[in-house]
């Protein structure tokens, strides 16, 4: 990746004057999809069961950042201070991972969420620029939230929408957000899992929101919904053949699902 600017929290680092940069020509990469697989040996050894696996690492990389050049008219005006340093590292070293994004191309709505450990870079006696050790909270990017929306004109209708995530398996939405446009029972049945999500006593124009592991519903006097609600929270998955959804609802509504697919990618 060739890049010379991210933002992190809020705060773009060109819009602070410095730049990424290299101080020793190297390039540094790293991969948090590293999997260990535990096996089980069968037949005296000859074949090997899948016993479990994990991930070994979350996302980490090595970068480098310095005063831009273009924006200093001698060497001196490079050199950092040991107040332009504290500002840096008061935005950089943070207690808690925060969205990290990179401008660079075909990097557009990649985000991580991660922390830096700060260093000084030295030449000579004066601080040129800063190691950043960037340390993230998962072993893969994500996507900026992609929103799908299907809408149910009468009841057991299908519809179909495509998940984008690398990983294989499910995520849980960040909201699912259902309007109902009947009063009855609502199910929701996706056929790639073979999952059907249930809230009985529904009325028209309630609207069920779902954010794993809590619900909630707009109607004060549907009460009783916890009790109304089989506990399974709607997902968004793909297997190794197959990225489609294909959702059956029990009535006519619409549903807003709102999720950040993962991302697996090399910095």
């Amino acid at each position: 990746m060739y890049c010379k600017n991210f933002t992190y929290d809020g705060t773009t680092l060109s819009s602070l004057g410095y730049t990424l940069c290299s101080f020793d020509n190297g390039e540094n990469r790293a991969s948090g999809s590293e999997i260990t697989f535990s096996t089980v040996a069968q037949n005296k050894g000859e074949k090997y069961l899948l016993a479990d696996y994990k991930y070994d690492n979350c996302l980490s990389a090595t970068l480098y950042i310095c005063k831009n050049p273009c924006d200093v008219s001698d060497q001196l005006g490079l050199i950092l201070t040991p107040s332009e340093i504290s500002t840096l590292s008061r935005w950089l070293n943070k207690k808690e991972f925060r969205p990290l994004s990179f401008d660079a191309t075909g990097w557009t709505n990649i985000i991580f969420e991660a922390s830096f450990n700060v260093s000084a870079v030295e030449v000579g006696g004066d601080v040129y620029g800063l190691e950043l050790q960037m340390t993230t909270n998962k072993p893969f990017a994500m996507k900026s939230s992609v929103t799908k929306t299907l809408t149910f004109t009468a009841a057991n209708q299908t519809q179909t929408f495509s998940d984008d995530s690398d990983e294989i398996g499910f995520i849980y939405p960040t909201s699912v957000q259902v309007t109902c446009g009947a009063s009855g029972n609502l199910s929701l049945a996706n056929a790639l899992e073979g999952r059907t999500t249930v809230v009985n006593n529904c009325s028209s124009g309630e609207v069920i929101t779902f954010t794993y592991p809590t619900l909630s519903s707009s109607a004060s006097g549907h009460t009783a919904l916890t009790d109304d609600f089989n506990y399974v929270f709607p997902r968004v998955a793909n297997t190794s053949t197959s990225r489609v959804n294909s959702v059956t609802a029990s009535m006519a509504c619409t549903v807003v699902i709102t999720y950040n697919p993962i991302i697996k990618i090399v910095i």
